[in-house]
């Protein structure tokens, strides 16, 4: 009985959202998000909880080998819905991506690193980051190429589609203003 009932939802909610012709990749992502919000909201009014993605939806996070460079250097280059980019899709081009877990300290990626930890009182950084055992979110990809060409170029590896001329701002989803002061602290 639950399995009819659930298919019966996801048949309902796929023709009130069904595929459009031309559709950017922008549109197609913010439909997906309409399905995923009814599709869970609908299964809890059912009384059925959902542990798993509606069928149809795009995977969280889609995973690239690590960028090899020339002298040795490597580092994780990953950008989707899943990971600390903009836009935050599987398809891109992106303009700002999440970069893990360098060889070594670089220093170009700095600025980027996610704090290691913070006090309690004023939110200042309390210890040393980990250089190399971190994420680096929201890394513009004008950095990444400059990283990349300071040591020499790449060998091997995946980098997601770069699209250097989009602004490096969030792109505000379903009509949502955007906060960005967190970025600047």
């Amino acid at each position: 009985m639950m399995k009819e009932q659930q298919e019966k939802i996801i048949d309902a909610i796929l023709d009130k959202y069904p595929d459009k012709e031309g559709e950017t990749e922008q549109e197609r992502a913010a439909r997906f998000r309409l399905i995923a919000r009814e599709y869970t909201e609908k299964m809890a009014e059912a009384g059925i909880w959902v542990i798993t993605p509606p069928p149809d939806s795009e995977p969280y996070q889609i995973h690239r080998e690590k960028a090899e460079c020339v002298d040795g250097f490597h580092m994780s280059v990953q950008a989707s819905r899943g990971h600390y980019s903009c836009p935050r899709n599987n398809t891109g081009p992106y303009s700002e991506v999440e970069v893990g877990f360098p060889s070594e300290r670089e220093s170009l990626l700095d600025p980027f690193v996610e704090p290691a930890g913070w006090a309690d009182d004023d939110c200042t950084i309390t210890k040393e980051p980990e250089w190399t055992e971190t994420v680096y979110p929201y890394v513009p990809t004008e950095v990444v190429e400059e990283v990349i060409e300071k040591h020499g170029g790449m060998t091997g590896g995946e980098l997601p589609p770069f699209k250097n001329d989009m602004p490096h701002e969030p792109i505000p989803i379903d009509g949502l203003p955007v906060d960005t002061k967190w970025r600047d602290q």
